[in-house]
């Protein structure tokens, strides 16, 4: 999707957040919950340092996941053309429904979508 759509994402300032997602991160769940169990205040929703308290801010997830925290609301009217891009997206995830699983999955998602090109395509790799 990246040679074909990256000057789109550009232009719309979500290259960033989609390559940062898109790429694998390393965890070490007992680091994370060593600094949540050592640190994290549930009264005020931050850590509590010896310096201070510190939470997340619109500015680091600017900085430090490169998420625009300016822009429309995901919630924005769509127009005419997207409207329709989004009854068949919508359609599309209701056909997984009648599946037995009863859920799209990530690899049956990828499976249905990669490949058949166009907008669509574009659309359904963003909802993932």
């Amino acid at each position: 999707m990246l040679p074909i759509h990256d000057s789109t994402w550009q232009r719309s300032g979500i290259l960033d957040p989609i390559k940062a997602l898109t790429r694998e991160i390393q965890r070490d769940p007992a680091t994370i919950l060593g600094l949540v169990a050592e640190s994290w205040c549930a009264d005020t929703n931050t850590f509590v340092f010896e310096w201070g308290e510190s939470t997340i801010t619109l500015e680091g997830v600017l900085i430090l996941g490169g998420f625009p925290v300016l822009g429309q609301f995901v919630n924005a009217p769509l127009n005419e053309e997207m409207g329709g891009v989004e009854k068949t997206i919508v359609k599309e995830h209701r056909g997984f429904n009648k599946m037995k699983s009863k859920k799209a999955s990530h690899g049956a998602w990828l499976n249905h979508f990669m490949g058949i090109g166009g907008e669509l395509e574009h659309v359904a790799f963003l909802s993932l």
